[in-house]
């Protein structure tokens, strides 16, 4: 019997352990606390989804143009490029698309040119 005594009084002191209470000592604290920590597990979680790419938004179609006698970079990127896109801008995108540094082209030759959007670029292929 006093062994059974003895196993119920440290059952009883362990579970009073654990049914110790807590109290929040500074509301302003705890409410910093818990937003830093909801604010670094959303950051986390962006960040493995992959939420964080900005790529999707912004896709880039190209057109393939083949060069004829007479064509310039200038001309391919006035008929090309957007109404509202200054055509020295075009010029640059397509020089740099093509590792073009001289600016000489050759009749035959292969230029990826950058459209609008996918709409265009679906027109263009059809």
């Amino acid at each position: 019997m006093l062994e059974y005594n003895i196993l119920e009084q440290v059952f009883l002191r362990e579970v009073s352990i654990m049914k110790k209470k807590y109290r929040i000592v500074s509301p302003v604290r705890f409410i910093t606390f818990v937003t830093i920590v909801m604010i670094l597990l959303a950051t986390l979680t962006i960040h493995i989804i992959g939420l964080d790419d900005v790529s999707g938004g912004s896709k880039t179609y190209y057109k393939q143009i083949e060069v004829t006698y007479g064509d310039t970079i200038w001309n391919i990127a006035e008929r090309n490029m957007p109404d509202d896109m200054d055509t020295r801008q075009a010029v640059y995108e397509i020089s740099t698309l093509n590792d073009i540094d001289d600016g000489i082209i050759y009749p035959g030759q292969l230029l990826l040119v950058p459209i609008d959007n996918e709409l265009e670029y679906k027109k263009k292929i059809s």
